[in-house]
């Protein structure tokens, strides 16, 4: 087992289950970055015009794409999104890469291990804050948190428009 150790106070380890990043709008879904493009109720400026939107990364992200990708390759959208993570001093990205354990000091995630499976390298990695963006909650489920599979009803959330019954009950 590979041990990042803990990485430099700033420093961050970015684990990808996939071999592209960008999740939906990698080359393997392909579906556009849309951030805060508004919806339908919203006020949304002058038609045609202006919109709201998001800034920061994601209007930088729409800024490279324009320029180095005007035929809009969503192979080319992976390769900028590569870049960027790669132009970054303090990112260690590991793609292909799985979180597959957590270690735990009371409630409290301490450390977690990672595989890939191409490489059959496997890391332990050590850091003092851990952030899930899988959309399914896995490390969450590592670390034995509790959690609902299926949508809940309007009786357990309150929610006018949650189903009559949960899907499991």
């Amino acid at each position: 087992m590979r041990d990042l150790g803990r990485p430099l106070r700033g420093h961050v380890v970015l684990c990808q289950d996939r071999p592209v990043l960008g999740g939906n709008a990698s080359s393997e879904v392909r579906m556009h970055i849309q951030g805060a493009n508004g919806a339908g109720q919203y006020d949304r400026g002058e038609s045609l015009a202006t919109e709201p939107r998001e800034g920061g990364i994601a209007e930088e992200i729409r800024f490279d794409t324009c320029v180095r990708n005007p035929q809009r390759s969503a192979s080319m959208l992976d390769l900028v999104l590569y870049e960027k993570c790669r132009a970054e001093p303090t990112l260690k990205l590991l793609l292909n890469t799985t979180v597959t354990g957590a270690e735990m000091s009371g409630a409290s995630i301490s450390a977690v291990v990672a595989d890939r499976q191409s490489t059959e390298d496997q890391f332990y990695i050590a850091v003092r804050v851990f952030v899930d963006c899988t959309g399914d909650g896995r490390l969450g489920v590592e670390a034995g948190a509790p959690f609902v599979e299926g949508r809940e009803s309007r009786e357990q959330t309150g929610e006018s428009l949650a189903l009559p019954v949960p899907d499991r009950a």
